[in-house]
């Protein structure tokens, strides 16, 4: 039953690569505990994508996440919040500036930091593109190992 599961799986992706490649990413950059990586593998590896091509679609998926969470804190900045939580964004945002948005794609700690950079109101313009910089700088690097490796 599981073996069926992951080749139904498999032939998915194999059918839809894009699509389910930039819901992996996008769905990974939510607030919900999953990872893109090894779909953005996949992708690399069974198709005749270019190379290009995937990692654009990953980065816009992982980066459509991280608005996302960035919306979230715009949206939650409405509700007062404690003083500590208040005092402890501020210092956040004084100690690493706005430019901790380039390491959003990182595990446990990005989330957080699209969400925070929201409830501080961050720009926009300026969160997504540090965002998005910092995203696809990451699936760069993965393309890279994996085909250094392949």
């Amino acid at each position: 039953m599981i073996a069926s599961l992951f080749y139904d799986i498999y032939q998915y992706i194999l059918n839809y690569p894009l699509l389910v490649l930039f819901l992996s990413a996008f769905i990974s950059a939510t607030l919900v505990p999953m990872g893109s990586e090894a779909i953005f593998v996949m992708a690399l590896s069974e198709t005749t994508l270019a190379a290009w091509v995937v990692i654009t679609v990953a980065s816009l998926g992982n980066t459509l996440g991280g608005i996302t969470n960035y919306a979230l804190g715009r949206w939650l900045s409405r509700y007062k919040a404690s003083q500590r939580s208040q005092r402890r964004a501020t210092e956040w945002l004084r100690r690493y500036g706005v430019w901790a948005l380039l390491l959003s794609w990182l595990p446990v700690v990005g989330d957080p930091i699209c969400v925070a950079a929201g409830w501080l109101r961050v720009p926009a313009y300026f969160a997504i593109a540090m965002m998005f910089i910092g995203k696809m700088s990451r699936y760069m690097v993965l393309a890279a190992i994996f085909y250094h490796f392949v």
